[in-house]
């Protein structure tokens, strides 16, 4: 180009510093956004790593940890996999289904540390959960490959076998672990994997992989609620039960159908859990749910809370024999003549005076009561996949209706197992370790886990009103007239309540409740003969008997 003098000039040379200056400002912009966009791809990847150590470290609960977890939308699966195993570590199946929608070729994390923490908890289902994730994206070492099938209950070749322990961590204990290892794939080679014991260590079930069922040793008890853990990969539970204590149960209700119940009153452990029900269509295990008619054992219940609102105003009283109620005739089964105190009420199992005690309460009042002592309709104990259903009764719409509830008759039904617990409540003065059955469990690496102490159960604690019913226990055992004198026993002396319910022309239920020794209680006990007879001869002589050779 020529300008006006002549001169040449050209806007080449500077369209293209232009250029140059505009390229190298986008590119400072770019590295500029690669710079914070890889900072912030680095602080998010590093938070969250951070806070994974810190939810294995425990110093952060996996609630919490959920809780303040950010969205983190550069890492949605890394999310997902984070809050997988949280949920895992509480042992709750939403991790475990979780896992099943993560859309990633590989663990975010370093798996190791998180395989450990998980192989720490008695449940195997976390750990086979994670680990079947990084199965499936081949992220699994050869050695975690070994546990997830002996988790399974599946036997590895030798080969797979050495090269998963040649891969084992470094860690204390490793030694005993290979040998424990070994020795369970040799177990599982020959078909039968023993896996629940006793309290004394003794076998009582081994599992069958290949059936996928119990084989059970224990009389008396269904262990088959616990299939479903094995199914997804208990190693092995211990119970609270005693085989020697089970199969004494079992010689004494040769002659009886019915259920019973022992329980340990320092730790709360059922010792024995025997059912021999009368009916062939009877759930598993009806010494926890079968409900019946608990007739005068009641009356312990009913004293206390008499005693409670009314003190001991009712005595002495006469007993003729019956009384009228709503114009209707309420029968003893017998005329006691005069009663002098509440004790000599119990040990008689005088249905007037407690039909009395009833009447002065009121339905209010005694329905209160009843529902202190755990006949709040519907609710249960649980341990594990074991449920212990308690007592109900009906609201009583009229006098004679709550004079019958008052001696547990008609109004009122109560499971053996709550019975038990009644009777440990008395003898501890109100204050009850939670019952339970499995003592402990084993991890996928053989680590015992014990259970975890729950609160006790507590009934008006340390209340003066036990004291009554205790020494009303004993006299109906020492007393003459009393009606468990047939229950004497002179190796081990009980407190015991009697109770006889049911239909007599079926044939009537003796029902038992008692603890001993009776001075420094260490057991409580109830059972019901099913169609036994009366409890002040046949329950009472079941109990001495019973009594007698008495594993110690």
């Amino acid at each position: 180009m020529t300008d006006y003098k002549g001169v040449q000039f050209s806007f080449k040379g500077k369209r293209r510093q232009e250029r140059k200056i505009l390229l190298r400002r986008i590119t400072i912009i770019l590295l500029l956004v690669s710079i914070l966009f890889g900072s912030y791809l680095w602080w998010q990847s590093r938070d969250l790593k951070q806070r994974m150590t810190g939810l294995l470290s425990e110093t952060m609960t996996p609630g919490s940890f959920r809780e303040s977890l950010p969205s983190y939308f550069l890492f949605p699966s890394a999310r997902q996999e984070a809050l997988a195993i949280a949920w895992c570590l509480e042992d709750i199946a939403t991790g475990n289904n979780l896992f099943k929608k993560i859309n990633r070729r590989s663990s975010f994390f370093d798996p190791e540390p998180i395989l450990d923490r998980l192989l720490d908890k008695a449940s195997p289902a976390p750990f086979i959960a994670y680990a079947t994730f990084l199965s499936g994206n081949h992220d699994l070492s050869p050695y975690y490959e070994v546990l997830l099938k002996q988790a399974s209950y599946v036997a590895v070749n030798d080969t797979e076998l050495q090269s998963g322990l040649a891969k084992m961590p470094k860690k204390a204990g490793s030694v005993q672990i290979k040998e424990r290892i070994s020795r369970l794939n040799k177990e599982l080679t020959e078909k039968e994997v023993v896996v629940v014991r006793d309290r004394d260590n003794r076998v009582l079930a081994t599992w069958l992989p290949e059936k996928h069922r119990l084989k059970e040793n224990l009389p008396g008890f269904s262990l088959d609620p616990l299939i479903p853990l094995f199914e997804n990969g208990y190693r092995q539970i211990r119970m609270t039960v005693g085989l020697d204590l089970q199969q004494h149960a079992e010689s004494h209700f040769r002659s009886y159908c019915g259920s019973l119940v022992l329980l340990d009153l320092e730790s709360g452990g059922i010792l024995a859990a025997y059912s021999k029900p009368f009916s062939k269509d009877s759930p598993a295990n009806p010494v926890f749910c079968e409900l019946y008619e608990p007739g005068s054992i009641i009356k312990l219940l009913t004293l206390f809370i008499y005693s409670g609102n009314r003190g001991n105003s009712l005595f002495p009283l006469e007993c003729r024999g019956n009384m009228t109620v709503d114009g209707k005739l309420f029968y003893d089964w017998t005329v006691h003549g005069r009663i002098e105190t509440p004790q000599q009420a119990m040990a008689f199992s005088c249905n007037l005076a407690f039909a009395k005690m009833g009447l002065e309460l009121g339905p209010e009042n005694m329905s209160k009561g009843l529902d202190d002592f755990l006949f709040k309709n519907g609710d249960l104990f649980g341990d594990g996949p074991f449920s212990f259903h308690l007592g109900q009764y009906r609201r009583p719409g009229d006098s004679f209706a709550l004079a019958n509830l008052s001696i547990g008759l008609e109004e009122i039904r109560i499971t053996t197992v709550h019975a038990a617990l009644i009777s440990g409540l008395i003898a501890s003065n109100g204050i009850l370790p939670r019952p339970f059955l499995l003592a402990s469990s084993d991890t996928i690496l053989g680590l015992v886990v014990s259970r975890e102490k729950r609160p006790a159960i507590e009934v008006h604690p340390r209340s003066m009103q036990y004291l009554t019913l205790q020494q009303s226990m004993i006299m109906a055992v020492d007393h003459p007239n009393g009606t468990a004198r047939r229950a004497q026993n002179a190796r081990i002396p009980p407190a015991v309540k009697t109770g006889t319910a049911g239909d007599s022309k079926l044939g009537l239920d003796a029902i038992i409740l008692t603890f001993f020794p009776r001075h420094s209680p260490r057991y409580a006990l109830a059972f019901r003969l099913e169609r036994g007879g009366k409890a002040e001869y046949n329950g009472a002589i079941f109990l001495n008997q019973y009594l007698t050779d008495f594993p110690r």
